[in-house]
């Protein structure tokens, strides 16, 4: 792989961490809608992060990187389907945390009716 490509797969994979930690974070503090756009970002980065090494490097658009990963990846049986279900549900997941009022609002509400106990998750880090 070229350097400059592989500088990217870096930069994403990077990314990805990045936002991992900060959906850990999130998720102890009891941020789920954030928690849930979070962990799709590590999903999308990571994608487009093997995107690169497959060569394609010009997928903006969230749905392009889903498709062309099921196409590269997928299809050709370098990663199981489920993997590929994952991001796509994430994506409607993340849009339904992002931008839809009426489901925040319920989640808040079935929240402030029903506590849940807080505790923190345990972080493993992969050495």
């Amino acid at each position: 792989m070229e350097p400059e490509k592989l500088k990217y797969v870096k930069i994403y994979l990077d990314l990805a961490a990045e936002k991992l930690d900060v959906a850990r974070e999130l998720l102890d503090l009891s941020r789920f809608d954030d928690t849930v756009s979070k962990a799709y970002y590590v999903m999308f980065y990571a994608a487009k992060a093997a995107l690169l090494t497959a060569g394609i490097v010009d997928v903006h658009r969230h749905a392009g990187v889903i498709s062309f990963f099921g196409e590269r990846f997928v299809k050709t049986g370098k990663v199981d389907r489920r993997y590929a279900k994952i991001l796509s549900r994430a994506l409607d997941a993340r849009l339904d945390a992002d931008y839809d009022p009426k489901r925040q609002a319920g989640m808040r509400m079935q929240n402030s009716l029903s506590p849940m106990p807080r505790h923190s998750s345990p972080r493993h880090r992969r050495s």
